[in-house]
């Protein structure tokens, strides 16, 4: 369904005269085109939210209490849905660091192709804020690394889409800065194309309005960004325990001693990729069930386990005919394989094509 019309949602807390200018500026740029601000719980602000909601096409929606800025997208969101219409969405951040005119770009961009998220990008170079610089390039880095997501700014909050994915962003966990980034890594998941395009970076007195807070905000994201590499560590955790523990397992056993460096690779490795499926298949730890939502997908996975476990297999096995060591032949007959798995849990989980659609 192709949208009608354009709402502009912008979550707002302790904002100062800004905000009532980006609304009129707003009003000069979409004519007739309806504005949610949602007033996050801000104290003392009255009069100014009370000047902001006498401005034309602003709806004002207000928590008792400060809840967090995913909250608010939330409220917001839920407000749209009830209106069962079909829109495209903007959203933008109140202290000014979204002009008007890149608001317009991001959501133009969005008409044309009218699917997926697209973001309004900063560039993070000049004279930017240290501790703006070093969260984004931290989080950038972390996004790419467990997520296989590469992006320039991971926490900008000038974004658009379609209303048809309220639904899913209604579903996504968190209250406060940290949903913005949940949003990305679970639009990557379920195949949700992520755009970006550039905007012009702005930091009114060296952003010393952000409400944002370096270490307990920061450390949220990062879980975030963390939590869905869990299938991938605990399939880690098996294959090492399950090595070890058939190794010596079959060290001493009478007919299987001269097999049990054989038997604990195979064994270790099928149980390792087997549990790593598994989470993922079902969705177990924040397994992503749409890795494996076709046949193709399934086949290509099992496929490269099997490749992988015989390169194992013949790695390993070399180290121990070649290295007169046993403690060293172990420790690398251990680790290749290891690094193996990871290579490809990795490759296949973060940056295989082949299962989407």
């Amino acid at each position: 369904m192709e949208a009608k019309e354009l709402i502009i949602v912008i979550p707002a807390y302790e904002p100062d005269h800004l905000l009532p200018e980006l609304i009129d500026k707003l009003n000069e740029y979409f004519h007739g085109h309806k504005m949610i601000v949602v007033n996050d719980g801000s104290l003392n602000k009255e009069e100014l939210f009370k000047e902001v909601e006498e401005k034309d096409n602003v709806i004002l929606l207000n928590h008792e209490v400060n809840m967090g800025k995913g909250a608010a997208l939330k409220t917001a969101f839920n407000y749209i849905r009830e209106l069962k219409d079909s829109y495209i969405i903007v959203t933008a951040d109140s202290d000014g660091q979204h002009k008007p005119e890149d608001i317009y770009r991001v959501y133009n961009f969005y008409k044309k192709y009218n699917k997926g998220l697209v973001l309004g990008s900063r560039k993070f170079d000049g004279d930017i804020p240290k501790r703006s610089a070093f969260g984004n390039n931290c989080a950038r880095f972390l996004l790419q690394l467990c997520n296989g997501i590469r992006l320039n700014d991971t926490q900008t909050g000038l974004r658009a889409f379609g209303s048809d994915l309220i639904p899913f962003l209604l579903q996504i966990k968190g209250n406060r800065y940290e949903y913005e980034m949940d949003m990305l890594s679970l639009a990557k998941q379920r195949s949700i194309p992520i755009h970006e395009i550039a905007i012009e970076t702005i930091y009114i007195n060296n952003n010393s309005g952000s409400h944002f807070r370096p270490v307990r905000d920061f450390s949220r994201i990062c879980s975030v960004i963390l939590k869905y590499t869990l299938p991938l560590f605990i399939s880690i955790l098996f294959y090492i325990g399950g090595f070890i523990f058939l190794y010596f397992q079959f060290k001493n056993h009478e007919q299987l001693k001269d097999y049990n460096y054989i038997i604990a690779l195979v064994g270790s490795g099928i149980f390792a990729v087997l549990a790593h499926y598994l989470m993922n298949a079902l969705g177990i730890l924040n397994g992503n069930p749409y890795v494996f939502k076709n046949k193709r997908s399934v086949a290509y996975y099992l496929l490269g386990s099997i490749v992988v476990l015989g390169l194992t297999i013949g790695t390993s096995y070399a180290f121990r005919l070649f290295i007169p060591f046993w403690w060293l032949s172990f420790g690398l007959g251990l680790l290749v394989p290891f690094i193996l798995l990871v290579v490809w849990v990795y490759f296949f989980s973060m940056k295989s094509k082949l299962f989407e659609d």
